[in-house]
């Protein structure tokens, strides 16, 4: 099993104990959490818990205005029972730059050990005078799998504005919100399967990052070119075979110790020869660069380069 296989299957347990472990949960359905409008401050979103019928614990989205219900959307996802309970989390839980470890976002859990669903939500300013709701799901014992969708407020109504969910295998993504001049937010979606060089496969890791921005001349969040938000790597190298980088991350895992994927140069940093490369993403600058020095420092026989735009 490669590196980043261990550290996925190291997450699923650890959120499937903390489900049993968070805060001191509460039975048979509720609110876990109330989320105030960007734009209204008679509105407010909210999570509900519905009442289990044989297993099956639906979850929903509810927009209100002064207490009253204005329209309601079910999560695809469902628990196994109606307890839920609240804590903070950092990194693995769909959201925040691939390099960042520090941040703690709040979260609900609804269900126990072994059939749970972990939430996060955010508002997102999509226009002047439009917003949406970003909910991030995870849930799995041996593999955690993440889902994000983002509902739009728009006419007393909740709108199923985009989606996306995590396939089969060793995958992962996460999300991060990005302010443009004008004040609205685009959401940058990180994704991959972290397949390289397990059992001893040439096999690159997949690796996808894509831009969107919501469109209110069709009332569509649409697919952006990323040069409005930069996207650096860090890549080390040089590596003769995806399994001498696999095995290289498996030595330097202390070292290493982020999101690191064995990437092919040819597609992601043409200007390296190298027939793999380990790399990590980010949209931070500031956060690519004091990684590159870090590595530096305890990768002495490797070259550690930044890959600005």
């Amino acid at each position: 099993m490669s590196y980043i296989a261990q550290c996925l299957t190291s997450l699923s347990l650890f959120l499937a104990l903390t489900a049993a472990q968070a805060g001191q949960p509460h039975k048979g359905g509720g609110v876990p959490e109330v989320i105030p409008s960007l734009i209204n401050k008679h509105r407010t979103y909210r999570l509900q818990v519905n009442p289990c019928q044989t297993s099956i614990c639906k979850i929903d989205i509810q927009l209100l205005e002064q207490q009253r219900i204005l329209d309601t959307k079910q999560l695809d996802w469902t628990a196994g029972s109606d307890e839920f309970s609240s804590d903070k989390a950092g990194q693995w839980y769909g959201i925040g730059d691939p390099l960042e470890k520090e941040s703690q976002y709040d979260y609900v859990i609804v269900g126990t050990e072994n059939d749970y669903v972990t939430l996060i939500t955010r508002t997102v300013r999509l226009d002047e005078n439009t917003e949406g709701l970003l909910v991030i799901q995870s849930t799995g014992v041996e593999h955690t799998k993440r889902r994000h969708d983002l509902y739009m407020s728009s006419n007393d109504k909740l709108q199923h504005l985009w989606s996306k969910e995590e396939g089969n295998g060793p995958t992962w993504s996460t999300v991060t919100l990005h302010r443009i001049s004008n004040g609205t937010e685009l959401i940058r979606h990180f994704s991959g399967v972290q397949a390289g060089g397990m059992a001893g496969d040439e096999m690159y890791d997949s690796h996808k990052v894509s831009t969107w921005q919501y469109d209110p001349a069709d009332k569509k969040l649409r697919k952006q070119n990323s040069t409005a938000i930069p996207l650096y790597y860090v890549a080390i190298h040089p590596f003769n075979s995806i399994t001498a980088a696999a095995e290289y991350q498996t030595k330097y895992i202390d070292c290493l110790e982020g999101m690191t994927l064995i990437l092919d140069p040819k597609q992601h940093v043409p200007s390296i020869k190298s027939k793999a490369i380990l790399a990590m993403a980010s949209s931070d600058k500031q956060r690519i660069a004091s990684t590159v020095k870090r590595l530096q420092g305890c990768l002495p026989d490797k070259k550690v380069q930044l890959i600005a735009p």
